[in-house]
């Protein structure tokens, strides 16, 4: 049963990336842990491990279950971490807007898949959903299109931006970190089609 807390009259656009976990429109950088990269070479020594036991011997068992509960550890710390940033968030905000991105799409780029995946966002958007309707709050997903290209104060498309490009400058006198620029592109977004319903 929903429990709505108490309306605190704060809205909130959520960009999320791989440097900065997420980014919000009021210039808040959230750190990546990188739980999957921070224990790979751990993994690597259990792996092999796996790899030099004897098929069906009790040593590879052991060596199986050492694994698994080095993978339990990886998905216990993103789970713990991501649900404490949900409730700060949920606590924070009454109508908090996100990115409608295609995780599942985007993780099949070789070159970004293991960085996506470890940074759980999709169960990040699943926590804040679910807490968010339990709490009473509003979360809205826009499209990510062109937010980052886009400059949040006159409305210009920066038609030369690439992923490299972490700063944005605009002719209009905009000048700010490209993840926050499309986090302020998201809550205009987010604010605007919810006041359309």
């Amino acid at each position: 049963e929903a429990q709505p807390l108490e309306a605190t009259g704060q809205t909130v656009g959520i960009d999320v990336g791989i440097s900065s976990l997420l980014t919000t429109s009021d210039g808040e950088h959230i750190e990546n842990p990188k739980w999957y990269r921070a224990e790979q070479a751990k993994l690597r020594v259990a792996q092999r491990k796996v790899a030099r036991r004897k098929k069906g011997s009790s040593n590879r068992r052991k060596s199986v279950r050492v694994l698994q509960a080095q993978h339990d550890h990886i998905a216990n710390r993103r789970a713990d971490y991501t649900k404490k940033l949900v409730h700060g968030l949920v606590t924070r905000y009454d109508f908090i807007v996100i990115e409608d991105l295609q995780i599942v799409n985007m993780a099949r780029n070789p070159h970004l898949s293991k960085s996506i995946l470890d940074a759980g966002w999709g169960y990040f958007r699943q926590q804040l959903s679910s807490k968010a309707a339990y709490a009473g709050r509003t979360v809205v997903a826009v499209p990510p299109a062109y937010t980052s290209k886009t400059c949040s104060q006159c409305g210009m498309i920066f038609e030369t931006l690439t992923l490299a490009d972490r700063w944005v400058r605009c002719e209009c006198g905009l000048s700010m970190d490209r993840d926050e620029n499309a986090a302020l592109n998201l809550h205009r977004l987010g604010r605007s089609r919810w006041e359309q319903t």
